[in-house]
This record gives C-alpha cells, sequence and structure tokens, in this order.
C-alpha cells in the first residue's frame, strides 16, 4: 500500500493550526492584560507561546520531529537508489535534536552553563545560549551551502526559506525579546516579540517541511507500507 501526501494540503494544516495556537496564545494575554486575574493561570500555562510543556510546545516540537523524519526518509531513498544519503542523513539528526531540545528546553541549561563560563549575570546568563547556538546554525548553513545548490530550484528556494525564517525567530527575534525581559515584570512589548519569535519559528518549520515534501514527490521517493498476508 502506497499513501500519498499533498504537500500543499499538509502546508495549510500546519497553517491553519499555527493560526489557532497564535490567535489562542493573544487571546489569552489580551484576556491578561485587560482582566488582571489568577482565574486565567492555567490557561496562560496550556496556550502561552511562551511557556514549556504546553501545547504549542508539543505543537513545535512536533513539526520539528515531522522535519526530521521525512529529512531521514528522502535520505533512505537516496541510499536505496545508490545516490549520496549521509548529510540527508546527519540534517535528520539536527532535527531531532530540536525537536528533544523544545521539549526538554536543553538549550536554556546550556546556555546558562556556558553563562557561568563567562561569569555572566542575569539577562546575560539567561540568554547566554543564543551565541553557541547562533554560530552553530550559521556554521551548518555554510557547511550545507554547497548540498543545497544541489536541490532543484524551487523546492532549495523553500528549504533556504524555511530555514532563515526559523532562525531570524529563534535567534534574531531572540535576542530582541531579551532587551524587554524581565522576570519581575514582563510588559506587553516582551510578549509581542515572544509572538513574533515563536510564530517565525512554526511558519519557519512548515515553510521547510513544503520544501522537503516537494522535493520527495519531484524526486518519486515514495514511502511504501506491505502487508503480507
Amino acid at each position: 500500500m502506497r499513501i500519498g501526501v499533498n504537500p500543499k494540503f499538509v502546508f495549510l494544516i500546519l497553517l491553519a493550526s499555527i493560526g489557532l495556537l497564535v490567535t489562542a496564545h493573544c487571546l489569552v494575554f489580551v484576556s491578561v492584560f485587560l482582566l488582571p486575574s489568577e482565574d486565567f493561570a492555567a490557561a496562560v500555562r496550556m496556550f502561552s507561546l511562551d511557556h514549556e510543556a504546553n501545547v504549542p510546545s508539543w505543537f513545535s516540537s512536533g513539526i520539528l520531529m515531522l522535519s526530521g523524519s521525512l529529512l531521514l526518509l528522502i535520505g533512505l531513498g537516496h541510499r536505496s537508489r545508490s545516490e549520496p544519503w549521509l548529510l540527508w542523513a546527519l540534517l535528520a539528526l539536527v532535527f531531532v535534536f530540536l525537536s528533544l531540545d523544545e521539549l526538554a528546553v536543553i538549550h536554556e541549561g546550556l546556555g546558562r552553563r556556558f553563562g557561568d563560563l563567562l561569569n555572566a549575570e542575569g539577562i546575560v546568563r539567561e540568554y547566554a545560549w543564543v551565541l553557541p547556538y547562533g554560530l552553530a546554525a550559521i556554521g551548518l548553513g555554510l557547511s550545507y551551502l554547497p548540498f543545497l545548490f544541489r536541490i532543484p530550484a524551487r523546492q532549495r528556494i523553500l528549504v533556504m526559506v524555511g530555514g532563515c525564517v526559523y532562525i531570524l525567530g529563534a535567534v534574531g527575534v531572540e535576542l530582541a525579546t531579551s532587551l524587554f525581559w524581565n522576570p519581575g515584570e514582563l510588559t506587553w512589548q516582551y510578549y509581542a516579540l515572544v509572538t513574533l519569535e515563536e510564530s517565525c519559528e512554526m511558519a519557519g518549520i512548515a515553510i521547510f517541511v513544503l520544501g522537503l515534501l516537494e522535493y520527495m514527490k519531484l524526486e518519486r521517493l515514495t514511502v511504501a507500507f506491505s502487508a503480507k498476508s
């Protein structure tokens, strides 16, 4: 049995899901700022884009894992044709790590240790992870440029745009967010930037997934499921 997937349909489903999550986040915080009350605490924990172990973070982890799975399937598809595949598999591992990081918040723990090595305190220590992760992203992107230019133009653009939008949110907007970070009093400016940051991350991965699915379709890299009677 072969299961066909329409890339644009999957992309639209992802965009709709992102839209719902961002809307829920905004509604919760508009309510909090207009009607300060402990009654909203549970809703904030469940739908805030700034919290961990809740619906948005599970979704983000899921689409990162989806990206890793698609990269692995592409690699295995090329391997079955005796074509170069290892770089696809290595990139799959990167996305699996990012998915686990989203759930376990690995970057914050590593960042604080990195901040301790620099004898940093406060906001610098809290956001110290941005430097090693940012450098790793730049290094990975540059090292993969020759590889990317072997991909057909449209799919290459989608993959590169998706990656850039994701990094813009995860690193660029994250740094801007840090300017408004104050654990004692988090302002509407802080939450607006958090909304932009997380929206960029999720939208970037959705575009990336679209590029991968289109590439699989173009290269006829299908996944077959067989059932033996």
